[in-house]
C-alpha cells in the first residue's frame, strides 16, 4: 500500500505515504526513494521520518549509501540532513565509507562536520592529505566543527604546508577553535599576502603581549582586509590578556 501512495502524482498522498512508513528493509528502501522525491515537502518528511527510524543503525547505513547518488542531488542534500539529525549514530557508518576513499568523500567529510562528534575527527585527520585540494579545504573546515585536541593538533600541522587554500582554511578553523598558537609559527605566515588576514587572527589569538606591536604594523596595511583583519585581532588580543599584560600593550601603543 505505501509503495502506491509513493507514486501518487499528489505530493500531499504521497507526503502522507512517507509518514506512514513504519519499519523493515523493504519500507526503509521506499524512504530512501522518497528523499529524491520531486516535491521539497515530501523530502522533507522523508527526512524527518529516517531521522526518527527505529533501527538507527539500518537507517544511517542506507542513507550513507545514498550519498553516492550520482545525479538526484535532492536526494543527497536529503540525506547529509538526514545523517546528521542522527547524530551520533551514523558516524561508524560514515567513517566506514571513508576507507575505500569514494568519489563523494567531500561529502562524508561535510556530514561528519555537521555532526560534530569527536569520534569523527581522527578518522578525518589522513584527508588534510587528500589529493582533491577541496576535500582537504573541506576536512579543515569539518575538524573545525568536530573540535577538540585531535582535530587542533591536525589543523596545527596543517598550517604550514606548502598548500595555499589548506593553510588559510586550517588557519580560520583554529581561529574559531579559540586555538592560542605560538608567533614563532605565525610571523613566517605573514610572508604570503593572500593569507595574511587568517594569520593575523591567529596573531591575534596568541594571548602573547609581543602581538600588539606586530599587529599594530599592520593597521596602516595597503590592503583593507588586512587591516580589518588587524583591527580585529588587536581588539581580540587586548580583551584576551590580564589586567597587568593589557595595561603594558596599552601603554605601549600610546607610545
Amino acid at each position: 500500500m505505501n509503495a502506491l501512495l509513493l507514486r501518487s502524482p499528489d505530493e500531499e498522498v504521497r507526503r502522507a505515504g512517507v509518514a506512514a512508513l513504519r519499519g523493515g528493509p523493504a519500507e526503509l528502501t521506499l524512504l530512501i526513494e522518497a528523499l529524491g522525491d520531486v516535491s521539497w515537502r515530501v523530502r522533507k518528511e522523508a527526512v524527518m521520518r529516517a531521522a526518527s527510524w527505529d533501527d538507527r543503525d539500518a537507517a544511517a547505513t542506507a542513507l550513507v549509501q545514498a550519498l553516492a547518488e550520482p545525479d538526484n542531488v535532492g536526494r543527497r542534500n536529503a540525506a547529509v540532513e538526514a545523517l546528521a539529525r542522527i547524530g551520533g549514530p551514523a558516524v561508524g557508518a560514515l567513517v566506514a565509507a571513508l576507507g575505500p576513499r569514494p568519489e563523494h568523500r567531500k561529502l562524508i567529510v561535510d556530514t561528519l562536520g555537521l555532526i560534530g562528534d569527536r569520534r569523527g575527527a581522527e578518522p578525518l585527520v589522513p584527508l588534510l592529505e587528500d589529493e582533491d585540494e577541496n576535500v582537504r579545504a573541506a576536512t579543515a573546515e569539518s575538524l573545525a566543527r568536530i573540535g577538540g585536541t585531535v582535530a587542533e593538533a591536525a589543523l596545527g600541522t596543517a598550517i604550514e604546508r606548502d598548500q595555499l587554500l589548506v593553510s588559510i582554511a586550517a588557519l580560520e578553523a583554529l581561529n574559531g577553535l579559540g586555538a592560542a598558537l605560538p608567533l614563532s609559527r605565525l610571523e613566517p605566515l605573514l610572508a604570503v599576502p593572500v593569507q595574511r588576514p587568517a594569520v593575523l587572527g591567529a596573531v591575534g589569538g596568541s594571548r602573547d603581549p609581543e602581538a600588539a606591536r606586530l599587529l599594530l604594523g599592520y593597521l596602516t596595511d595597503r590592503s583593507r582586509g588586512v587591516r580589518e583583519a588587524a583591527t580585529v585581532a588587536l581588539e581580540h588580543l587586548i580583551h584576551a590578556l590580564d589586567e597587568g599584560p593589557r595595561a603594558k600593550v596599552a601603554a605601549s601603543l600610546r607610545d
